[in-house]
């Protein structure tokens, strides 16, 4: 599932390749989108998704994140965990990518046809994703899927 994401602000759109800030909504800035509307920098105390306007008041609901990170910090990052807590954080991490490429699959379709219903869009996600994924991790996509085709 290599791929690289895009910024999340819908006036950007741009790659975000290396480092990006993430939201526990499951959205994703590049650094300068970020910086500008403030997730970055609290503004007023604050901080508000620009994408899904959740209130982010926990200073781990949005961060800078590494897109590429060494084999060093990817050999730490999850060492001393348990199983259970590495496989939450795995299917987490899933469910985020599942996300933003319903949303990258609707904004293109949204280009050409602004009428298509979201029944149309999920049938097509479903047959493609669920096929490509191992099994045990339908139920993340279908998670996903609920968050935004209902």
């Amino acid at each position: 599932m290599d791929s690289t994401l895009l910024c999340n602000d819908l006036k950007c759109r741009s790659l975000c390749p290396d480092q990006a800030v993430v939201t526990t909504c499951s959205h994703i800035f590049c650094i300068p989108c970020a910086g500008r509307l403030g997730l970055t920098e609290p503004r007023d105390g604050q901080r508000i998704c620009p994408a899904c306007s959740t209130h982010l008041v926990n200073p781990d609901d949005a961060v800078i994140t590494s897109l590429n990170p060494t084999e060093d910090y990817k050999t730490s990052i999850l060492s001393g965990l348990s199983p259970t807590i590495i496989m939450e954080c795995a299917g987490r991490g899933l469910a985020f990518w599942a996300y933003q490429m319903v949303q990258e699959m609707w904004e293109s379709r949204k280009v050409w046809d602004d009428e298509i219903s979201a029944d149309a869009m999920a049938v097509p996600f479903k047959t493609i994703w669920l096929a490509a994924l191992p099994k045990g991790t339908h139920f993340l996509i279908r998670s996903a899927l609920s968050r935004i085709v209902r």
